[in-house]
């Protein structure tokens, strides 16, 4: 994959600077909701045009497609987050137990499993959100060379995505941390540089899980055309 390219791409499109700003200004709208479905349906066709191999970013345009292939790509989040969630609400339902039973008369002991309830509960949530950050790539390929939900969630599917790229992967977690720090790069200019920069951030690294998507389908390709042993 190459890496330097993911940092350059934007800037051959001869409208960038337009697309940018439109980017970056339905990121600053995210309390609306439906902008951060658009956005993401426009990083997810940054990625396919990586994989295709297509230079310059995608237009603005058919809205509609872009908030369509966002909100797929979000609900296939939620649902391979819904194991973290459920360990966020286990203390939640806890701490209501143990303070009806604290109503009721009950020890000081109850407060101390209260407190012990929800460390591990946070504990195994933060396992899963790494978990979730390493599945992230393989998730992304998968949706972008199948545009399918329920093909990106086939767990076999990505296991084994992930088993067959596990050091791509772990490289791109790595480079998920430093388009992390690219995006803050933003807050120099009066906190609102943040979208723009965020939205920059973002087109990085999708273009890297569409590099990665195409990396995918070629040894798909290439595994197909291995003789099969008599």
């Amino acid at each position: 994959m190459d890496y330097g390219k993911a940092f350059s791409f934007v800037f051959d499109d001869e409208a960038w600077i337009s697309k940018v700003i439109i980017g970056g200004l339905l990121t600053a709208s995210f309390i609306l909701i439906i902008p951060v479905f658009i956005v993401l349906g426009y990083s997810e066709q940054v990625a396919k045009r990586a994989m295709l191999g297509e230079k310059g970013l995608p237009e603005w345009k058919d809205w509609g497609d872009l908030l369509k292939r966002g909100f797929s790509l979000s609900v296939v989040f939620f649902v391979y987050m819904i194991p973290a969630y459920v360990f966020i609400l286990i203390p939640v339902i806890g701490l209501f137990v143990l303070g009806a039973a604290a109503d009721g008369g009950g020890s000081d002991a109850l407060g101390g499993l209260a407190v012990l309830l929800i460390l591990m509960a946070y504990a195994v949530f933060f396992i899963f959100i790494m978990l979730f950050n390493l599945l992230m790539p393989a998730i992304v390929a998968q949706f972008v060379r199948t545009d399918s939900i329920g093909e990106t969630l086939n767990i076999r599917n990505l296991f084994t995505v992930v088993k067959n790229n596990f050091v791509n992967i772990l490289i791109l977690v790595a480079f998920s941390m430093v388009a992390g720090f690219v995006a803050q790069i933003g807050l120099i200019a009066c906190f609102i540089g943040v979208f723009f920069t965020g939205f920059y951030a973002q087109l990085m690294l999708y273009n890297l899980y569409g590099q990665f998507a195409k990396t995918v389908e070629e040894e798909k390709t290439i595994g197909s055309e291995q003789p099969s042993e008599a």
